[in-house]
């Protein structure tokens, strides 16, 4: 293992971020490369080179059977106990998001986040689709300004809140967007 700017080698990769990943969800389990590859969605030549990396690096460990190489995560590895807390922190991101909205929006009807942000699909620009149902618009768009906030702060993206009222979200129920949010949104509060 490298002892100065280790990290660079070791998250300069996405293949690696995958395997490290995988590992993480996946403490104990045994991967072959073919395995890791398959479950990463990776051709095996470059999980092959970054199993090399892991490996010299002490992340992961090696052993054959029969005429396999069989990789199991280092438990006792600098890296593992104190660096993969970022995948920890990764997982945590949308329940904190969510947390965050029902704190500012609790006495709203209900809140759905749909969008690209739900579906796996969004970049780091990427807003943050809200169906928001509500009494009040008014004090709604005055809580969603505070929201915005907080939100921008502390993930950097720009919240866009579609705002109705029961009546208008029964008249406008067969809107394109309006479907797809009530779908396959998560619901973050409320009966929808």
């Amino acid at each position: 293992m490298k002892f100065h700017n280790f990290l660079n080698d070791i998250l300069s990769s996405r293949v690696k971020l995958d395997i490290l990943r995988a590992f993480y969800k996946h403490r104990t389990k045994e991967f072959t490369e073919r395995e890791l590859a398959d479950y990463i969605k990776r051709c095996q030549s470059p999980v092959n080179y970054a199993i090399k990396d892991l490996v010299s690096s002490n992340i992961l460990w090696m052993k054959v059977i029969g005429r396999a190489n069989v990789y199991t995560l280092n438990p006792e590895s600098y890296f593992v106990k104190n660096c993969l807390l970022v995948f920890e922190a990764e997982k945590g991101i949308l329940a904190n998001l969510i947390r965050l909205i029902k704190k500012d929006l609790k006495n709203t009807l209900s809140v759905i986040l749909y969008g690209s942000l739900v579906n796996g699909k969004e970049k780091p620009e990427s807003d943050i689709d809200l169906l928001i149902v509500c009494r009040n618009k008014k004090a709604t768009e005055k809580k969603i300004i505070s929201l915005q906030d907080k939100v921008s702060k502390v993930f950097g993206n720009a919240i866009v809140p579609h705002i109705l009222t029961e009546d208008e979200l029964n008249r406008k129920k067969n809107k394109p967007f309006i479907k797809n949010a009530l779908k396959k949104g998560i619901r973050v509060m409320g009966k929808l």
